[in-house]
């Protein structure tokens, strides 16, 4: 049942003549023209809207291979340097030990030698005290104000005790 609005009376399908068929005809035509362009515009946009997102795609995917690549560039240079460092390191670490050796053996060389000249002083100190102890004579006591005691060791007085009476 089609029904027609317009500011007359409200016609049912039997009361329309030909010419409102045809104006009726004519109306819907029109607006499905209209609504075809209308369709065709859409139609258009989501096209264009699939192809940009098609193309954000492709790029986005071409900016995560080329980060990909750069973070293995940076990877494979980090890893070189640490590689440079850690022989760096080691070639520090053996000159250490190698001057550390060789300081540790001079050291030593330089203590014997310390040593042994220490050995020949005390040697010669001996030596000139046994000639010393040799050539002094035993003291005797010849006078004394106490008692003799043992006839090796004496007093020495030196003259007053600088007390008055």
């Amino acid at each position: 049942m089609f029904l027609l609005a317009t500011s007359e009376k409200v016609k049912t399908p039997e009361e329309l003549g030909v010419d409102d068929l045809k104006d009726l005809l004519l109306t819907s035509i029109q607006h499905t023209a209209s609504l075809n362009g209308v369709v065709t515009q859409l139609t258009q946009k989501i096209v264009n809207t699939m192809l940009s997102l098609g193309e954000t795609t492709t790029k986005v995917e071409e900016m995560g291979k080329a980060l990909n690549q750069e973070i293995e560039g940076v990877k494979a240079s980090i890893k070189e340097e640490i590689f440079a460092v850690k022989q760096s390191m080691q070639l520090d670490l053996q000159e250490l030990k190698n001057s550390s050796e060789i300081d540790l053996q001079s050291l030593k060389e330089s203590s014997e030698a310390g040593h042994q000249l220490q050995e020949t002083q005390l040697k010669t100190i001996n030596d000139e005290i046994e000639a010393l102890g040799t050539t002094i004579p035993d003291v005797k006591i010849i006078n004394g104000e106490e008692d003799g005691g043992n006839p090796k060791c004496s007093k020495v007085c030196a003259g007053t005790t600088g007390r008055h009476s």
